[in-house]
């Protein structure tokens, strides 16, 4: 069973997101590239651990002031996201986010939804090159269509945030 790390940071996410690898792997010489699945820039894209193999890394900072999330996974992809709450509320979200089939009662749970998809992407490699509107999740943030992958919705007071891996299947978090 994967086992997911996870920490929150009001400081800076990469230095958190490399801290919490040493703490892991036991790794002294590790450092933090980026990979873009679009162009393959190492300047911008998804966060890439370097110095061990095989280990799976996720940032998140939510658009408006907050801490920030990181993820660690060595037996899966894993991706994460968090906001504050309320954070899907623009003119125009469901157009450009919302499967056809998704339906949102209030800002929470569209945010919330928001949040799963954006870790579903995440733990793919994607991120949003994939189309959001393209992945179909149910109530339960079970995958109904779109890249397959275990969502779990995070316990924050103050935040909405939800951890992937891939897979599919059982997984355990850890927080640090």
């Amino acid at each position: 069973m994967p086992v997911v790390h996870l920490a929150r940071t009001t400081g800076a996410a990469d230095d958190a997101l490399l801290a919490l690898a040493h703490a892991v792997t036991g790794v002294e010489d590790l450092r933090l590239t980026r990979a873009c699945p679009r162009c393959g820039a190492d300047r911008h894209g998804r966060p890439v651990l370097r110095g061990v193999e095989g280990v799976s890394v996720s940032l998140s900072r939510p658009r408006t002031p907050g801490p920030a999330l990181v993820a660690l996974c060595a037996d899966a992809g894993v991706g994460v996201d968090v906001e504050n709450t309320g954070a899907a509320t623009f003119d125009g979200f469901d157009a450009v986010a919302l499967h056809p089939q998704e339906r949102c009662a209030d800002d929470d749970a569209r945010t919330r939804l928001w949040v799963r998809k954006e870790a579903l992407l995440k733990a793919h490699g994607t991120g949003l090159i994939t189309d959001p509107r393209e992945v179909w999740l149910g109530e339960d943030g079970q995958v109904v269509a779109g890249p397959a992958g275990t969502l779990v919705d995070l316990g924050l007071d103050d935040q909405i945030g939800a951890v992937a891996v891939t897979p599919p299947g059982p997984l355990h978090v850890r927080w640090h």
